[in-house]
């Protein structure tokens, strides 16, 4: 399997698990009016779900587990990215997301406005899931690799 399939497969399953999670997050948001971690965490499993079977599908048609690791980290890496910063303009631009930010007091509305705050939090979401779009991409791999039906 070349570079290019890798890239591939990581961008489409990450962009599928990015926007499956976004919905999640988003849907439990409009719900309950507020964010929950359940709905957090939710979403989270959905995406590690669909990043692991990015490894799985480059594990099968490589034969190979460090096609896997490549894919789920670039799935990871693309899903939280979308994740992220789409959930961050539909939460600003929705009646109920600024009904939160005016809920806030004054020290956490100035922190979630600053753009360093904003930038660093993206940053370490996305490097966060990059690692463990590699290791459940790698898990994904392994197990189409080394567990072969007969």
């Amino acid at each position: 399997m070349d570079r290019r399939a890798i890239a591939r497969t990581g961008l489409l399953f990450g962009a599928v698990s990015g926007l499956f999670a976004l919905a999640v997050q988003l849907i439990g948001f409009y719900i309950i009016r507020d964010q929950s971690p359940w709905t957090s965490i939710a979403g989270a499993m959905l995406e590690l779900l669909i990043i692991g079977e990015a490894g799985r599908v480059t594990g099968r048609a490589s034969g190979r587990v460090a096609a896997g690791v490549w894919t789920g980290a670039i799935a990871g890496g693309v899903s939280e990215l979308i994740n992220h910063t789409l959930q961050d303009v539909a939460f600003t631009y929705s009646p109920a997301g600024q009904a939160a930010f005016h809920a806030l007091n004054a020290v956490e509305r100035a922190q979630v406005s600053d753009p360093q705050y904003i930038a660093l939090s993206l940053l370490v979401s996305v490097v966060f899931l990059i690692a463990f779009g590699a290791l459940y991409g790698g898990l994904g791999a392994w197990s189409e690799a080394r567990a072969k039906q007969p």
